[in-house]
């Protein structure tokens, strides 16, 4: 119970600078330039059930996911209708680099496509089918 009384007094006196640091750190994830333009989730993957899951968590993480109503190509692949897409240029874009990124796993090989989309590293790794395209490629 003390420890409980201590963080919310703590909470009270300092919540200007807390809420003051978290829109700065919101603001320069959105300004930062050159890094990863979006991120695509194709639904076309062997478990479609997955990729539906990521973008659940994604979004109940306060992610802004969005969903192609047309088929497009980036570069020189094609993406589906029904694609979702992770803009870079939003206030969770250190969050969405962390779970959609490539992973290193020890004792993986590395040719193996391997994305984390727990931040728990005990969860296994998720085989989804994601995209990373740079700000170069769009």
């Amino acid at each position: 119970l003390t420890a409980c009384m201590g963080v919310l007094d703590i909470a009270e006196r300092l919540k200007e600078d807390w809420l003051y640091n978290s829109y700065t750190m919101a603001r320069d994830a959105i300004q930062k330039e050159g890094d990863v333009f979006a991120w695509v989730i194709p639904l076309e993957q062997w478990d479609r059930s997955e990729a539906i899951e990521l973008v659940r968590i994604l979004r109940r993480a306060g992610v802004e996911v969005h969903r192609a109503i047309s088929p497009f190509l980036v570069g020189d692949k094609s993406y589906g209708a029904g694609s979702y897409l992770a803009y870079g240029g939003q206030a969770f874009r250190g969050f969405i680099a962390h779970i959609l990124d490539k992973q290193a796993y020890p004792g993986v090989p590395r040719s193996a496509t391997v994305f984390r989309w727990s931040a728990d590293p005990a969860v296994r790794p998720c085989w989804l089918d994601v995209s990373r395209r740079d700000g170069g490629e769009r």
